[in-house]
């Protein structure tokens, strides 16, 4: 019990302190960096786990911006980005809704959820255009989040 608390207390300084700095607790990075993956792999190449080199150095990019990351925690958010994006091509729509379910509980906070919709549109829009396939999946994620898709 008194280690439970002891668990509970760490944890709460340690994201307290994230937010003192101004970056995201990892948890949070993470489902930014699986929104991020969601548009890169949604008008990515079918027939293997590619995305654009220009929206993957982007995801990349707000990662290590968003949660002031070192070299090691930038490689932690490329494997995860790669994992994501390895998942949602071999999984089919399940891995698709099981990544995005996990994107739900940002919406208990407006502005993570906002910041992950934005994360996507970045990521979406850095090659210049916004493909179908990425707009649908913008719309997906807002859902989930509780916004609106322009939001």
């Amino acid at each position: 019990m008194l280690l439970r608390w002891f668990g509970r207390l760490i944890a709460e300084s340690c994201d307290e302190l994230a937010r003192a700095l101004g970056v995201l607790p990892p948890e949070s990075l993470d489902l930014m960096v699986d929104a991020a993956a969601l548009v890169a792999a949604a008008d990515g190449r079918e027939e293997s786990r590619r995305v654009a080199r220009s929206e993957a150095t982007e995801a990349l990019a707000l990662a290590r911006q968003l949660g002031n990351l070192d070299r090691l925690g930038m490689e932690a958010s490329r494997r995860r980005f790669e994992r994501t994006i390895a998942d949602l091509h071999d999984g089919g729509e399940e891995a698709w809704q099981r990544v995005i379910e996990r994107l739900r509980p940002l919406a208990a906070s407006p502005e993570l959820a906002r910041l992950a919709l934005h994360t996507a549109g970045t990521v979406a829009a850095v090659d210049g255009q916004v493909s179908d396939a990425e707009q649908r999946t913008i719309d997906r994620i807002a859902a989930a989040l509780g916004l609106p898709p322009d939001a």
